[in-house]
């Protein structure tokens, strides 16, 4: 046979009658599939219709390997569908989505007749991956081979009908039913051989990317690469570091213990793990508490004076600005009666001033009592009393509440002249470890 008399066939076959039977299996099979595996991206998705594209490759270990293919022919499975169950899993994992499409060439030589006839015979078809979590690995291989097995029975019909008969609405921003694709490739030089000719496979570039992500598996002479093709308009390479990382770490997961729960198997590796729960967790420092938080922060003025201290919103200030605001504001309150150990209420919104108020009551050595905006006005006026508050510093925009409290009141905008010709250097005030404050 040869490839004109394939292409006849092949076209014969693709009658109505034909169509509609193959519509019906994958109408079914893709009832109510999630079109979208939500990746999260380190970018947002573009508008435009191509999107760049990378690779990155990974040798994965050995022994990795041959413990998964030792587990595909106990399961009497191919490694096609050995590493799909892992990248069914990294999905589930990376994603939180338990039901999605991935993509994977089907070399389309259904009949014994094609197998040495040379010609373009692959169709892509949809995997349909369900990963509730709670299944083992070994139940979730058996479930990925009948999966691939009753799909692969219906992959002549070209993907293009699929899509028009299932996909309602399309979008230039990423591929209909699935964005991800998996393919398992086993290098045709482990069955060439030349005794005197060295025989190298050129790696084609890339510069574009027709799906999110491409995972590969190239089973070469002498090692098993991962091979990740990837939006770069969508992914840092970090992140696909990561996901390779991940994938391996899976791997080491099942040859430790194939027989828990998928959820259950790990995405870090045990020298990660240390490291992320021991040695970037050694936090630890010994800490000054013999000195009062005021005059740690005067410390770290004289330190880093025109470093930012405070951002809020659009605006920000240095830590010398604050630390004048701060002295102006607590030479205010010494010379309106305030003494150390004095109660005073903050009743403000989230603002600069709020922290310049917050360190103005420290460094006369009083006491602050934060009042929660979102209380009633009884419990802030039980408060209030409780704590024999002198003051309570508020600001205009709260007058509506704030004038109903029973206590002496401070707005910080009526005040903005006074605290202006106050001195803006630090006050020489013992306030220590011991103080209330």
């Amino acid at each position: 046979m040869l490839f004109f008399d394939y292409a006849e066939w092949h076209h014969k076959i693709l009658d109505e009658n034909y169509i509609e039977k193959e519509l019906e299996f994958w109408k079914k099979e893709l009832h109510e599939m999630p079109q979208m595996l939500e990746l999260p991206t380190d970018r947002l998705r573009s508008n435009k219709s191509n999107s760049k594209g990378s690779r990155f490759k990974i040798e994965l270990n050995k022994a990795l390997h041959n413990n998964l293919i030792y587990l595909a022919k106990k399961n009497n499975i191919s490694p096609f569908m050995a590493y799909l169950a892992v990248f069914e899993i990294l999905l589930y994992k990376f994603t939180n989505q338990n039901d999605f499409g991935i993509g994977t060439p089907a070399n389309g030589r259904t009949n014994a007749d094609l197998k040495s006839i040379i010609g373009f015979f692959v169709n892509t078809i949809v995997m349909r991956a369900r990963v509730s979590g709670e299944e083992t690995f070994d139940e979730l291989l058996n479930i990925v081979k009948a999966n691939v097995l009753s799909t692969f029975e219906h992959q002549q019909l070209p993907f293009e009908e699929i899509v028009n008969s299932i996909v309602t609405e399309k979008s230039i921003t990423y591929s209909p039913l699935f964005q991800v694709m998996f393919d398992y490739q086993e290098s045709p030089l482990k069955k060439i051989s030349f005794s005197d000719i060295e025989i190298k496979l050129l790696e084609q570039e890339i510069n574009s990317a027709k799906f999110d992500l491409l995972f590969i598996i190239e089973d070469n002479l002498d090692s098993v690469v991962l091979s990740i093709e990837y939006d770069s308009d969508l992914f840092e390479i970090y992140t696909i570091r990561t996901l390779a990382s991940i994938f391996e770490n899976l791997m080491q997961g099942i040859k430790n213990n194939s027989k828990q729960k998928v959820s259950l198997l790990p995405i870090v590796s045990e020298v990660e793990k240390k490291k992320l729960i021991t040695e970037w967790n050694s936090t630890a420092t010994k800490y000054p508490s013999q000195i009062a938080t005021s005059k740690l922060f005067e410390r770290q003025v004289k330190k880093t004076p025109n470093k930012i201290a405070v951002k809020s919103d659009d605006d920000s200030i240095g830590y010398s600005k604050l630390n004048s605001r701060a002295n102006q504001i607590a030479n205010y309150l010494i010379r309106n009666g305030v003494n150390p150990n004095d109660n005073i209420a903050i009743y403000m919104d989230r603002s600069i001033d709020l922290i310049a108020v917050t360190i103005a009551i420290l460094k006369v050595n009083a006491v602050y009592v934060p009042l929660d905006m979102a209380y009633p006005i009884d419990r802030i006026q039980y408060m209030l009393d409780d704590t024999h508050a002198k003051f309570v510093i508020t600001e205009n925009s709260l007058k509506p509440i704030s004038d109903g409290f029973k206590a002496s009141k401070i707005y910080l905008e009526e005040i903005e002249d006074q605290l202006l010709s106050e001195n803006q250097n630090d006050l020489d005030i013992d306030v220590n470890a011991e103080s209330v404050a």
